[in-house]
């Protein structure tokens, strides 16, 4: 999912002193500009990038733990429902976000 965000989109709509700023932190920091908690809303996408990024190397079990936890699933959990609840999780997330730029105030964004 993160890495089919438009980053050079993110930068045209908010401008920031950090130029080395992510997709997530940029999308964080839009929304919060727009009202919302950016942080809790990003903090489950962040969590779906870690996991991602656990996978492609050989993730120790605090990392996939500490990611499991943004995502708020329950590492413990039986696998099967905490796949379905991640699931569950990045969708209401999104959801989130799309609800914050239908309702924002995109005035205060650099357009």
């Amino acid at each position: 999912m993160i890495e089919r965000i438009d980053i050079d989109t993110l930068k045209k709509l908010k401008k920031e002193d950090d130029q080395k700023l992510g997709s997530i932190k940029r999308l964080e920091n839009i929304l919060t500009t727009l009202g919302a908690d950016g942080r809790a809303i990003m903090k489950v996408p962040a969590g779906i990038y870690d996991l991602r990024i656990a996978d492609a190397h050989l993730p120790s079990t605090d990392s996939v733990e500490k990611a499991m936890k943004l995502v708020d699933v329950d590492y413990e959990e039986n696998k099967l429902n905490s796949g379905k609840k991640v699931i569950e999780n990045i969708n209401d997330s999104l959801v989130q976000i799309e609800e914050v730029f239908d309702n924002g105030d995109l005035t205060r964004l650099t357009i």
